[in-house]
């Protein structure tokens, strides 16, 4: 009956989630090479955490209301075997160093120990009330778990991974639902849902060392920060926030919030690829993965997958990426890089007209053509920018603005107006095109408006944004 009770929460808290989150708008930019869902995989009863093994390319994932772990092999995309464990199973963390793997039983208050060489349990830990999260170090062989099913405890539990034995207790801010480990600082990251802060263990003492406040507007209740998690290469730490719809990016060297990214659906799955440095972002309240890269903070595609996607793990070594869906049949998804897809070609773009006359103040539309695809996949164009050389006012008898319109849009309109004791003027029209199979490219044109008829405009070094009055 309890679990009854619980997978109803979990399915009812996924159902919300899609309808409370469901009007925040998506960024998707996409980048050179598309990532795309490549295979699905049916694992067990509402598949929710998701661990990887990179030296082994085995894939972990708990099936909540199975009782089970799917093992996937990371080269065929299939499941090799399936591991009974315990009561619920809601998070799963693998030691890369010692190859063990280690499962939050969330209603048998255990954790179950499993060997990666055998694929079997060889021990379970006791004791550890609603284990929640976990997070694994696999340079001093510790494992933390966290205790916050019911929302009111704050602890986090300390386990051996030489002995699998609970060595320590850590109290922590209240909700802990997610924990991150950067094994190079030996910090600990612990997400606490409603203090809204990021407690800080230094992992050396086992002590909180440092809360985190994550910012949100006063007139929110809270942020919702559920998941965390690390980038130990480049040492940033970021955190999903499901209510705010934003990902909170803090600095490991000063432990502060540097950035807030928004455009996200009820975000609560996170991981990091720290080779090649994008974060994967769950729109649990959607159906899609956004794609983030972690030198600009910002999103650069989105992937559609299954409904309320719920966690992601990434193999580093592949560039895969598997995105558990609770809400999808027992689906994981499997994301990689396509290569056999080639971006557009920008450099043979041009403008049409090329040229605008008479000056008669009116707005004319513009086309970008000569756009080509090396796959021969069709091309959508956006336009992203439009400057020009002369100010947008100003400029004397009938003048008017702004002077171009159609960002967003696939078409420019530009007015036909230049100074009449200038040279010219030059429109700059920036764009990108894409193939709809992730393939972009960036490219520019150019509009003139002569000072008269038969001449050439002459394009000077300033620059004027032509959508402004």
């Amino acid at each position: 009956m309890q679990k009854q009770i619980l997978r109803r929460e979990l399915t009812i808290f996924l159902l919300f989630a899609c309808l409370i989150f469901s009007t925040a708008g998506l960024i998707t930019l996409a980048p050179s090479y598309a990532q795309t869902v490549s295979s699905i995989i049916t694992v067990g009863d509402t598949p929710t955490g998701v661990g990887v093994n990179p030296n082994t390319n085995k894939v972990y994932v708990t099936n909540f209301n199975g009782d089970t772990i799917s093992v996937i092999d990371g080269v065929t995309d299939t499941v090799l075997n399936t591991v009974n464990v315990g009561d619920s199973p809601i998070d799963v963390g693998v030691n890369s160093a010692t190859n063990k793997v280690f499962v939050g039983n969330l209603l048998d208050n255990t954790v179950s120990v499993i060997d990666g060489n055998s694929d079997s349990v060889v021990d379970t830990i006791k004791g550890i009330f609603r284990p929640t999260a976990i997070g694994v170090n696999p340079s001093t062989n510790k494992i933390y778990v966290s205790s916050a099913w019911n929302l009111t405890t704050r602890e986090v539990s300390v386990i051996d991974g030489a002995t699998n034995s609970v060595v320590n207790t850590i109290t922590v801010g209240i909700g802990p639902v997610g924990i991150g480990v950067n094994p190079t600082t030996n910090k600990i990251y612990v997400s606490n849902t409603l203090s809204a802060t990021v407690s800080v263990i230094d992992g050396s003492i086992d002590k909180v060392v440092n809360e985190i406040p994550i910012p949100f507007p006063s007139t929110q209740g809270q942020p919702g920060n559920d998941p965390v998690v690390v980038n130990p290469i480049k040492n940033m730490v970021y955190v999903a926030n499901s209510i705010q719809n934003t990902v909170s990016v803090i600095d490991g060297v000063t432990d502060k919030v540097v950035a807030t990214i928004s455009g996200f659906q009820g975000p609560r799955g996170i991981n990091v690829n720290s080779l090649t440095n994008k974060i994967y972002v769950d729109n649990t309240a959607g159906t899609s993965v956004s794609i983030l890269d972690g030198v600009t903070n910002s999103n650069l595609f989105s992937v559609t997958v299954g409904n309320g996607p719920f966690d992601v793990g990434i193999n580093p070594k592949t560039n895969k990426v598997y995105v558990s869906s609770a809400l999808t049949n027992g689906r994981v998804f499997v994301i990689s890089e396509q290569k056999n897809n080639h971006p557009p070609n920008c450099v043979t773009a041009k403008s049409n007209p090329s040229s605008l006359w008479p000056p008669n103040h009116m707005m004319m539309n513009i086309l970008i053509q000569g756009v080509t695809d090396p796959d021969n996949d069709p091309i959508s164009i956006t336009i992203t920018a439009v400057k020009q050389d002369e100010p947008t006012s100003g400029l004397g008898s009938g003048d008017k603005s702004p002077d171009a319109s159609g960002l967003g849009t696939n078409t420019a309109s530009l007015r036909s107006e230049r100074a009449g004791t200038g040279d010219g003027r030059m429109y700059h029209i920036g764009f990108t095109a894409g193939d709809g199979k992730g393939g972009m490219c960036n490219g520019e044109v150019l509009v003139s408006v002569p000072h008269s008829q038969g001449q050439s405009a002459i394009d000077s070094s300033s620059i004027y944004d032509s959508s402004i009055k």
